[in-house]
């Protein structure tokens, strides 16, 4: 098992144990915990999108409740598994990447078609790890791009800072229109 370094994965959902040898690890339940807090609110959003599902095509309550409560396993299911697969491999290989969802979303798509065929089950592994892995290639964040100064001594950035505020997008003071809008006041001013 690797050690995350600074022990946490980035979405503060980690228990943070000191290791014997003064690194931070995750505890040895945490992604089985994750897994289940993400599975249950995968079954609560499942639950939702099913009822809504069946009272849209209008099929009764009884029937809302049932396409409810199928959505609310597969929702579970597909949200459970896929945590704690990604979770599980970003802690044995130490990196978040997309080929971590990758692996995820193969381990989900077998999950959902499991009593299915061979070939139900390649295409399912393939098609969600294929789709969690573009996913995850787009959604990655990238580092903030910022503008850098060149350092100078204090009493030059003491002398730039009116100069800073000039070239700032002057701010509104509260409850005053912008120029634009002054025609539009002028017109629902009450007359004097």
């Amino acid at each position: 098992m690797a050690n995350v370094p600074g022990g946490s994965d980035g979405e503060g959902d980690g228990v943070d144990i000191p290791a014997p040898g003064g690194e931070v690890t995750q505890g040895p339940l945490v992604c089985a915990f994750k897994g289940a807090g993400d599975a249950l609110a995968g079954g609560v959003m499942g639950s939702v999108f099913g009822f809504g599902s069946g009272l849209f095509k209008r099929q009764g309550f009884k029937v809302a409740f049932r396409e409810g409560g199928a959505s609310a396993k597969t929702f579970a299911l597909l949200s459970g598994v896929h945590s704690i697969v990604s979770c599980y491999l970003r802690r044995i290989r130490g990196v978040e990447d997309a080929l971590n969802a990758g692996i995820a979303g193969c381990a989900t798509g077998l999950a959902l078609s499991t009593p299915g065929s061979p070939q139900a089950l390649l295409q399912s592994c393939v098609s969600f790890g294929v789709f969690s892995y573009i996913l995850e290639t787009i959604n990655k964040p990238r580092a903030a791009i910022a503008a850098t100064r060149a350092r100078r001594s204090r009493s030059s950035q003491q002398k730039s800072i009116p100069q800073l505020m000039q070239a700032m997008v002057p701010v509104l003071p509260p409850f005053t229109l912008p120029p634009s809008m002054g025609i539009f006041a002028e017109f629902f001013k009450p007359k004097q």
